[in-house]
């Protein structure tokens, strides 16, 4: 798993971060309020609003690759 940290903070910047990627068939988890959206070639992308560090959270995973990658805001 790869973790980063942005420089900018806060939800408005991992939300927009998350719409640049453009994915499709974006939902909303019921449990837990996470977005969630894929992109064509299968990843999957998902925004944490909030998280156990307090941090939103965008996450990506490949599962071609099984590689995850966390940026934090």
């Amino acid at each position: 798993m790869w973790n980063y940290t942005s420089d900018v903070k806060g939800i408005d910047a991992a939300k927009a971060d998350f719409d640049a990627l453009n994915p499709s068939n974006v939902r909303i988890d019921p449990r837990n309020g996470t977005i969630i959206g894929d992109l064509p070639d299968g990843t999957t992308v998902n925004l944490h609003t909030g998280t156990s560090t307090g941090e939103p959270t965008l996450g990506i995973h490949d599962p071609g690759t099984g590689i995850d990658v966390k940026i934090r805001f």
